[in-house]
């Protein structure tokens, strides 16, 4: 709730207008849920909403985190597909997906969605989510879902964390805690 009052209070005092809301994942903390059915479904909107009600009127252009993946991650997506009645702010079509906006007559902006658990860990993606490992997405894209190339990828840019200054981040998919963020260089 604090984050919803502060992203409230942002779109009051500082934005003119609020055309939408882009969600970087994990909006089911902690677990995910079960189904389209699930109650957390609607009740994390619902009390995100009860305490921010200009966010209601937005699209949340949203993408799964790591937390959404440890549920079904189906029923997400089915509840974030255009047109669903479930949460009509969600908006999160596919696991990968863009969303062109159009910022001046001449002008667009292409806002590209990627569930970076299934493309750098896919199935059993919490085996490499160890806070102390990173894998290198960009070698791990370069291979087919399920290979044993793309497998071999992940094993191999899986490092200690955390990165030194010799061997930054740089495009690596991260997956640990806002803590050990705080560690790097």
């Amino acid at each position: 709730r604090l984050v919803a009052r502060a992203m409230q209070a942002v779109a009051t005092k500082v934005l003119r207008r609020l055309d939408f809301v882009v969600s970087m994942g994990d909006a089911f903390y902690l677990n995910g849920i079960h189904n389209t059915s699930d109650p957390r479904l609607t009740s994390v909107f619902r009390e995100t909403f009860s305490v921010a009600p200009r966010l209601a009127k937005v699209d949340w252009l949203s993408v799964l985190g790591n937390h959404d993946c440890r549920g079904n991650v189906s029923a997400v997506v089915e509840a974030g597909r255009p047109g669903s009645t479930i949460v009509p702010q969600l908006l999160l079509p596919a696991r990968f997906w863009k969303h062109d906006l159009a910022i001046h007559p001449r002008s667009q902006l292409r806002l590209t969605f990627l569930d970076t658990c299934s493309l750098v860990c896919g199935e059993g993606f919490q085996e490499a989510e160890h806070p102390g490992k990173l894998a290198d997405a960009l070698e791990v894209l370069k291979h087919p879902p399920g290979s044993a190339e793309r497998h071999l990828a992940i094993q191999k840019g899986l490092a200690e964390w955390p990165p030194t200054a010799e061997d930054p981040l740089g495009f690596n998919a991260t997956f640990g805690r806002a803590y050990e963020c705080a560690k790097l260089p």
